[in-house]
C-alpha cells in the first residue's frame, strides 16, 4: 500500500473591515499596527486610574517593585472571564472598566496593567502571543488569529519584562509553560517587535524530599517528612488557600502512606507560587515479626509517587513533551531504636539516556540505612523508546527492596 500523504491547508483573507475600517495584512507590522489601534484609546488617561497606580507604588523601594506592585493588584483583583459579547475578540475594554467591574479576560487585564504601568512612567505595551503550537506556514501569513493570547511587555533597563495577569499560580517575572519559546508581537512600538520568549529558570525546578524513619518500639514507627518545592512544581501545586495546597500538597506525594489510618500530623511551612515547604510526621506499624525476628520496615517513596504521574504503563508511540524540566533529590534515613539492629544491604541501579538521568541506592549498616534517589530531565521531550525504558527502570526501583529495611531486636 503506498504511503498515506497528508496536507494542511490554510485559508486567510487578505484584509479585514473592523468597526467601519480595513485593515490589509501585507506583513506582521500590519497585524501589530491593527491592535495598537484598537488598544490605544482604550488606555486612555483616566483620574481614577493613574490615582491607584500612584498608591499601589507608594511603598515601592526602586522600578522592579513597582511594577510588581502593579503586577500584583491586577492578578489578585481582575478574575478572568472570557467575555466578548458587543465588541468582537480583539477589542479590549476601557481600562477604568476593567477596574470598575473587576473582572475581563486577558486582553482586558494587560490593558489595565499596560495603562497602570505607563500611569507612573513605566514604557509598558500589549504584546501578542500564542498558548498553542502553530505551523511554520502561518509564519509567512500574517493574520491576528495566529494569536489567542495578550499579555504586557515593559521596558526595562534589563530588557523587556513579560506579565501575564491572567495567571493566578505564576508568579512575578515568570511565564506560565505554555507561553514559554512563543512568539510574541509587542504592539505600540514603532517599528513593532518581534521577541521569542525564552524561560532561563528550568534549572532551578527542584524537588526536594528528605524523610527520616524512626523505630520506636517493636511494633511501630514514627516517620518525620520534609518536603521543599521550587518554582515550576509549586506553581502547579499553589493555591491562596493554605489547607488546599496541603490537600494538594499529600494526593501527590504521599497518596500511598496509611496517614488517615495512624496518626498523623501536616503543615505547611511556607507557600508561595515560586516556593512551597511542608512539614510534619506520620506513624506506621512494623510487620509482624517472622520466625527469625526479623521485621520489615517498608519506606514511603515522594520521589516514585511523583514520577508516577508523568510514566504511565508502557507502549507510549508517541514523543512525551513535558512542560519544564526538572530534579528530584530524595533522601530517606532509617534510624533504629535502642536494642534494635538493621540488617546489613545494599543495591543500586541507574539510568542514564537522552538527558534523562536518575540513579537509586540503598546502603545500611546495623546503625543506618541511606535510601538515596535521583532525578534529572534536560531535555523537554522524550521518544517513546526512552519513556518506555524509564517507565520499566521506575517499576524497577518500586519493589520493595530498594524501599525497605529489616530490623529486629538484638
Amino acid at each position: 500500500m503506498p504511503p498515506v500523504e497528508s496536507y494542511r491547508i490554510v485559508i486567510r483573507p487578505d484584509s479585514v473591515v473592523y468597526e467601519g475600517h480595513k485593515y490589509g495584512f501585507k506583513n506582521w507590522s500590519d497585524v501589530a499596527a491593527f491592535y495598537s489601534r484598537l488598544s490605544r484609546g482604550r488606555q486612555k488617561p483616566d483620574i481614577k486610574v493613574a490615582a491607584l497606580a500612584e498608591s499601589l507604588c507608594a511603598n515601592a523601594t526602586n522600578k522592579i517593585d513597582s511594577i510588581e506592585a502593579l503586577f500584583d493588584f491586577v492578578k489578585e483583583n481582575i478574575r478572568y472571564v472570557s467575555v466578548d459579547v458587543g465588541r468582537g475578540e480583539f477589542k479590549p475594554l476601557l481600562a477604568v472598566d476593567v477596574l470598575n467591574k473587576r473582572y475581563g479576560d486577558c486582553k482586558d487585564q494587560s490593558t489595565l496593567l499596560t495603562y497602570l504601568c505607563q500611569a507612573v512612567g513605566f514604557k509598558a505595551n500589549p504584546a501578542l502571543t500564542t498558548t498553542r503550537d502553530r505551523p511554520d506556514i502561518l509564519v509567512s501569513l500574517p493574520w491576528p488569529g495566529y494569536f489567542n493570547h495578550v499579555i504586557t511587555a515593559v521596558d526595562t533597563s534589563a530588557g523587556y519584562l513579560f506579565l501575564d495577569a491572567s495567571q493566578t499560580t505564576c508568579c512575578f517575572g515568570r511565564l506560565p509553560p505554555e507561553l514559554r519559546n512563543r512568539r510574541a508581537l509587542i504592539c505600540g512600538t514603532e517599528p513593532f517587535l518581534d521577541f521569542t520568549l525564552t524561560y532561563p529558570y528550568d534549572k532551578g525546578n527542584i524537588l526536594d524530599f528528605d524523610l527520616t524513619y524512626n523505630v520506636i518500639s517493636g511494633s511501630e514507627v514514627c516517620c518525620n517528612v520534609k518536603i521543599r518545592i521550587y518554582n515550576d512544581p509549586a506553581f502547579e501545586l499553589y493555591a491562596e488557600d493554605p489547607e488546599k495546597v496541603l490537600v494538594n500538597l499529600l494526593g501527590t506525594f504521599l497518596s500511598n502512606t496509611e496517614t488517615g489510618r495512624y496518626r498523623s500530623n501536616f503543615k505547611v511551612v511556607k507557600s508561595m507560587p515560586g516556593y512551597i515547604e511542608m512539614s510534619g510526621y506520620f506513624f506506621e506499624n512494623l510487620s509482624v515479626p517472622s520466625k527469625s525476628n526479623w521485621m520489615l520496615i517498608k519506606t514511603h517513596s515522594a520521589f516514585i509517587e511523583y514520577l508516577r504521574r508523568y510514566f504511565v504503563p508502557p507502549g507510549r508511540k508517541q514523543p512525551y513533551a513535558f512542560d519544564f524540566t526538572f530534579n528530584i533529590n530524595e533522601i530517606i534515613r532509617i534510624k533504629p531504636a535502642d536494642g534494635f539492629i538493621i540488617k546489613r544491604s545494599s543495591v543500586n541501579s541507574s539510568f542514564d539516556e537522552q538527558g534523562l538521568v536518575s540513579q537509586v541506592s540503598l546502603t545500611s549498616d546495623e546503625d543506618l540505612c541511606i535510601i538515596n534517589k535521583d532525578f534529572m530531565l534536560l531535555n523537554h521531550t522524550l521518544s517513546p523508546e526512552i519513556y518506555n525504558k524509564f517507565y520499566n527502570f521506575l517499576l524497577m526501583v518500586s519493589q520493595v527492596c530498594y524501599n525497605s529495611v529489616e530490623v529486629k531486636i538484638e
